[in-house]
């Protein structure tokens, strides 16, 4: 069997254990529910920032998920939940490092969606170009 298909049987894994669909599982990734779906039948390689948003979102230890050894969750550092501190503070905290994520990702997916803005813009004006058989910035004809 293939290493991406072993990581995909131990995403499922992973997905199962969270209770939720695979529509839903890639939506918190940022992934169509056919991208994740691609992922957990090993057709695709895990980005790095899927696998970011799998140790950040789900403490997922990524080096199980590749290899199948050590444990299944990153260990809980000390610092994050010191002795006395209830749960509800750390899910808090945990929560808003997921939104803190989660809004750098938004801001990515602008920048990228305004840079694909502009690509489609200039190709429309190439287009456009063609179409009416002047090239781009020939306005007058050349003598």
């Amino acid at each position: 069997m293939e290493k991406k298909q072993q990581i995909g049987i131990r995403l499922r894994e992973y997905r199962k254990d969270s209770g939720k669909t695979q529509g839903k599982f890639g939506e918190s990734l940022g992934l169509t529910q056919g991208g994740y779906s691609d992922l957990e039948r090993g057709k695709n390689n895990l980005t790095a920032r899927i696998k970011y948003m799998l140790e950040e979102i789900y403490n997922i230890n990524i080096d199980y998920l590749e290899t199948g050894q050590g444990e299944r969750y990153r260990p809980i550092e000390s610092e994050e939940l010191a002795p006395g501190d209830d749960a509800e503070k750390f899910y808090r905290d945990q929560n808003q490092r997921i939104i803190f994520q989660l809004q750098k990702e938004l801001e990515l997916t602008k920048k990228e969606n305004e840079y694909l803005h502009k690509i489609v813009s200039a190709k429309d004006e190439v287009i456009s170009a063609l179409k009416s058989g002047k090239p781009k910035g020939e306005d007058e004809p050349k003598s």
